[in-house]
């Protein structure tokens, strides 16, 4: 219905020249119809299949996060955490690929997401 609607107002601007009300008429219907397919699309959930590794500092990420996504993904999810209590671990474990030639995947460089600290 939406394209139907869409064909004939295109149709009936280029029959005869808009009015400024017709244009922001046609203007707010196209806002609503984007905002309703960008509504629907955050709506819909994807499971990861990917295995997803975090490297933090302890207390940084609140374990309630952590279980909530692990409850919203299922069983399918692969996560792995690394919490360390400096900054100093964190930092050591990323410059250890740049002095060996081979860096482990379990290393920090390879994790998908690093987090030392917030604002």
């Amino acid at each position: 219905m939406g394209s139907l609607f869409r064909r004939s107002l295109l149709l009936r601007r280029s029959l005869s020249p808009p009015s400024r009300h017709e244009d922001s008429n046609v203007q707010e219907t196209e806002d609503e119809e984007l905002k309703t397919a960008f509504d629907n699309w955050k709506s819909k959930t994807y499971s990861l299949t990917v295995p997803l590794r975090i490297v933090s500092l302890q207390g940084l990420i609140p374990q309630s996060w952590i279980k909530d996504f692990m409850r919203l993904q299922g069983r399918r999810l692969k996560l792995h955490t690394n919490f360390y209590g400096s900054l100093e671990g964190i930092f050591s474990q990323l410059s250890i690929p740049f002095t060996k030639p081979k860096g482990k995947s379990t290393s920090v460089v390879a994790a998908d997401l690093v987090s030392v600290g917030d604002s």
